[in-house]
Order: structure tokens, then C-alpha cells, then sequence
């Protein structure tokens, strides 16, 4: 299961339409991992999730959080900056799992600048990054210095730089002849689904194995298993989906049980498995995530609880041994 950048790009899609040039009325913070931005658009209120921890992502959310009594730094920065600010812009860095968020607003004299938010949507890599006009770091979610990485450093001051490129290709602008190329140099043994995990990058393991069901009728379809022109066929097919904006968010259950999603139909899934469609990836990425965000924040605060209480054992336990020290010593003195 992954948010891959084909979700990303769904995802940044229905944002532009239904939230461009509207301004922001509330930042918020609920947790340590994501934020929320309130925003007022022609379309009305619409409340944008951006979630840099165990479920990354970002869409429209209709949950309800509960917000903590202080606000963290973090946010009430972006709230200085943010609050009354309209976004302008909003856009997939290339074919990367990273969007960017560029607000209109002004500066503490009164001018008018740009603000921008970058969401890194990668795993336990992903962040939050907030921008000036010129890219420099004002600040972020998770700063990232030379302890950390030697290779890229995420700290105020520095000047934002995108995460560093993989060695694959872009399947959105691939052509037929550099795909047919690609695949004569793997083995006729090799599944569809490593071939392309491997080669090209952004796709999600679901929907490679969805391309390798529609070419080759098998979800573990080997490459020789498929003519190369069939199997560009549905390449292409999936990656036309994301060129012209032809989404299908798809969800499948098991029982009640959210399974998988992805933004386009997963015909691997037959019965007794359910597949559900929606009108938009929000709705899709609330019905998923609501139980498993839920049941995250349990395991964490039950986490901190047991870490609180571990340490307040160990205090108890060195002070009754210097107690028992000290009355070791009384004893010896008075007897």
C-alpha cells in the first residue's frame, strides 16, 4: 500500500479544481506529523490534510481532529505568515512524490510575497516545508541537518532543493520505443511487476501489478509471458489516466475491511473482494485512513505512556536503592 505519485497527481488535480484562489482561514495542528488548512474557496469550506507521518499524504479530509490546548511552533509560524493568504498555485514536482503550495500574501511591512508550502509525501522520509518566494527554508515539520544526512540537509536558512532523483524513468513520459527498449534487456522470467517497479518511477506495487493483470491476465506475469506491444498497450493506458486527468479512485474491501486503493480501477480484485469507486479521492482517502489513523494514535500514545512510565519505574528503583544504601549505613553507624 502506498500514496504513489499517481495519487499524488489525482490528488493535486482535485485540489486545483476545487480549492485554487481560495484563502485560508485556519491552520491547524492535531498532531506532531500533519497539519490542516482551513480554506474558503468559491466551492465553499474545504479542510486540507497534509500528513508527513505513519500514513503520508495529502486530500481533502471531512474527519474531525482534535486540536491540543498550545499549538506547536511550527504551526503557529505558518499561521503568522498564512492566515488570510489565497492560494495561487499548486503543482506535482515532476513525476516525484512532492507537491508544492504557493499562497499569495504579504510580508511583516505590509507587501504583497509568496509563500510557499512543499509536502513530501515519501515514506518515513516525507515532511512538511515551509518557503519563501525564493525558495529559501523559513522552516519545517522536520528539520534535517548533517547528522542526520550527509547527502541533504532540510534547515531554516538553506535553500529548499527537491529530494535527489532515483535512476528511473518517468512512465507519464516515457516513450513506446524507450519502454520496448527497457524490457528487451530484462529477462523473459522477470515479472512484469519488478520490471516495472524497477524501471520506472512513482508507480505503487498495486498498480504494476494491475498493468501486468490486463496484459498478460496474471498478477505475477512474467515478461515473456505478454507481447512487448501488448504490455505497452496497458502501460500506456494507465499512464494516459494521469496525463488527461482520467481518474478513477478505487478502493478495495474485504468485508468491511479497507485492502487496498489506488486512482484508477484494480480489475486484480474479483469476489469475494469488493471493488468500491468514488467521486473523489478525499472521500476515498477518509474512509481508509480514519480506522488505521485512529488506531496509529492509540499505539503511540499508548507508546509514550509505557516509555512515561518506564522511567518514572527506573526513578523509583534508584531511589529506593539509595534508601536502602542510607539505612545500610545508619545502621553500621548507630549499631
Amino acid at each position: 500500500m502506498a500514496f504513489d505519485a499517481g495519487m499524488l497527481s489525482c490528488m493535486v488535480r482535485e485540489i486545483r479544481t476545487v480549492a485554487l484562489g481560495g484563502r485560508i482561514e485556519k491552520i491547524m495542528q492535531p498532531e506532531r506529523d500533519e497539519i490542516i488548512l482551513q480554506l474558503r474557496s468559491t466551492e465553499g469550506g474545504k479542510r486540507l490534510l497534509i500528513n508527513a507521518g505513519a500514513g503520508p499524504r495529502i486530500g481533502f479530509t471531512e474527519l474531525t481532529r482534535e486540536n491540543p490546548a498550545q499549538a506547536p511552533m511550527f504551526c503557529m509560524l505558518l499561521r503568522k505568515h498564512l492566515t488570510g493568504s489565497r492560494l495561487s498555485d499548486i503543482r506535482q514536482e515532476g513525476f516525484e512524490r512532492v507537491v508544492t503550495l504557493e499562497f499569495d500574501t504579504r510580508d511583516e511591512m505590509g507587501f504583497a510575497c509568496t509563500r510557499r508550502l512543499v509536502a513530501e509525501v515519501m515514506g518515513k522520509y516525507s515532511n512538511i516545508i515551509f518557503t519563501d518566494g525564493d525558495g529559501k527554508i523559513i522552516s519545517a515539520l522536520k528539520t534535517v541537518d548533517f547528522t542526520t544526512s550527509s547527502q541533504r540537509q532540510v534547515l531554516p536558512g538553506m535553500r529548499y532543493e527537491l529530494p535527489p532523483r532515483q535512476d528511473k524513468d518517468d512512465p507519464t513520459t516515457t516513450t513506446r520505443d524507450r519502454f520496448l527498449a527497457l524490457l528487451a534487456l530484462e529477462s523473459p522470467d522477470r515479472p512484469v511487476e519488478k520490471f516495472i517497479l524497477t524501471r520506472f518511477a512513482g508507480i505503487s506495487a498495486a498498480v504494476a501489478r494491475e498493468i501486468a493483470m490486463r496484459a498478460a491476465g496474471q498478477t505475477d506475469a512474467a515478461v515473456g509471458s505478454t507481447s512487448p506491444d501488448v504490455l505497452w498497450k496497458h502501460f500506456d493506458a494507465i499512464m494516459s489516466c494521469i496525463r488527461e486527468g482520467n481518474y478513477t479512485p478505487t478502493m478495495i474491501f474485504d468485508g468491511g475491511t479497507a485492502v487496498e486503493y489506488a486512482f484508477c480501477p484494480l480489475t486484480q480484485y474479483t469476489a469475494p473482494l469488493e471493488n468500491r469507486t468514488y467521486e473523489s479521492a478525499g472521500a476515498m482517502l477518509d474512509a481508509y485512513f480514519a480506522t488505521r489513523d485512529r488506531e496509529a494514535r492509540i499505539r503511540q500514545r499508548a507508546s509514550d505512556i509505557l516509555r512515561l512510565l518506564t522511567q518514572a519505574e527506573s526513578r523509583i528503583k534508584k531511589k529506593l536503592e539509595l534508601q536502602h544504601m542510607l539505612l545500610a549505613v545508619l545502621c553500621v553507624i548507630f549499631y
